[in-house]
């Protein structure tokens, strides 16, 4: 048996792809530890989407409300701290919004 990419205490979270200069779109999961990925679940369930743009080596991801005008951004350059900004975009989404919807 194969072992997975990433360890077992963790769980994908899928984002949007916004794909340039076509502007096409793709769904991609990124790994993060479950318990990230645990707050990314109860997120979408009230309503959040996650959407990720890569322009010029700059990592764009946000989290959008679809009903509400609500949306939390982060940038980051296209490396490793591409997983460090991913938590800290749905932790502060999480730490903001989850009791207010």
């Amino acid at each position: 048996m194969i072992p997975p990419p990433y360890p077992p205490s963790y769980q994908d979270i899928p984002f949007m792809q916004f794909l340039f200069p076509q502007g096409a779109k793709k769904l991609v999961e990124i790994s993060r530890p479950k318990e990230i990925a645990a707050k990314a679940l109860a997120l979408m369930a009230k309503g959040f989407v996650f959407e990720i743009e890569n322009k010029n080596e700059v990592i764009w991801m946000t989290a959008i409300h679809k009903k509400r005008e609500i949306m939390v951004d982060r940038i980051c350059g296209n490396g490793p701290e591409v997983a460090k900004t991913v938590d800290s975009l749905i932790n502060e989404t999480y730490r903001r919004w989850i009791d207010e919807l």
